[in-house]
């Protein structure tokens, strides 16, 4: 089980660069040493999710609100936007919510803003989610939600199979970091912030003779779940009676 979740982790990372060869061969070795359906099917969806890898222009799309209310995703360009699929009965989401409340509102007088995607199966049903205590975070966010569930036509078209998935895109439209919630989000935002060359900050005034400082790439190493890291997302039960 546990050399079967480790290739699980090594596809989202493979994924995120968009190597889709050595994927597929991360995929056979897996099963070759006996991995389960859950696994194998967690890593074939990973291969899916290769088209949206870091360094890509995000695809657009139009999204509607429980108000019935319509905008699109670069209708935010010019500052990073995360978008999160999420659902109301996502325990690994509702338990990243602290964390994404202190990154939002240290990054929100910035211009960062968070478009959360609902994967519920009705409006109500999200809308009774984001008037409970826990959802308070959320109150300033964009909310989309179609109350189709898994058939929502933005997350089918992301591929979304369990939740919370989530894409960081940058103020040109591009992902610059998938599945990230807690501290590497916080750093990846701080890196954005503070290059004048991404469009996402205002550029400060340089100094004679000084050069911009080179850009960083996010780190992709997988992490150990904890309560201040990125976890990978939960197919609940849920998901079998949707």
């Amino acid at each position: 089980a546990i050399r079967a979740m480790h290739r699980v982790l090594e596809a989202q990372v493979l994924s995120r660069k968009g190597d889709t060869d050595a994927l597929r061969k991360a995929i056979e070795t897996a099963r070759a040493e006996g991995a389960g359906e859950a696994e194998l099917e967690r890593m074939k969806l990973e291969l899916v999710r290769a088209d949206f890898a870091n360094g890509k222009v995000c695809p657009d799309f139009e999204y509607t609100d429980p108000d019935g209310k319509t905008g699109k995703l670069s209708d935010h360009r010019g500052a990073p936007v995360l978008v999160v699929f999420w659902a109301s009965w996502a325990g690994p989401f509702v338990r990243a919510l602290p964390n994404l409340e202190r990154t939002y509102k240290r990054f929100a007088p910035k211009g960062f803003k968070i478009l959360a995607i609902s994967v519920d199966r009705s409006v109500e049903e999200c809308v009774e989610f984001l008037g409970k205590d826990e959802a308070k975070p959320m109150k300033d966010w964009i909310i989309a939600c179609s109350g189709q569930g898994w058939d929502d036509p933005i997350a089918k078209r992301f591929s979304v199979g369990v939740v919370p998935i989530s894409y960081l895109v940058d103020g040109d439209g591009k992902i610059v970091a998938r599945d990230v919630l807690g501290g590497r989000l916080r750093d990846t935002l701080k890196d954005l912030f503070e290059r004048p060359e991404t469009g996402n900050a205002k550029p400060a005034a340089p100094k004679d003779g000084a050069k911009d400082a080179p850009k960083e790439t996010p780190k992709e190493t997988p992490k150990e779940a904890g309560p201040d890291q990125d976890a990978p997302g939960d197919e609940p039960d849920e998901k079998k009676g949707g």
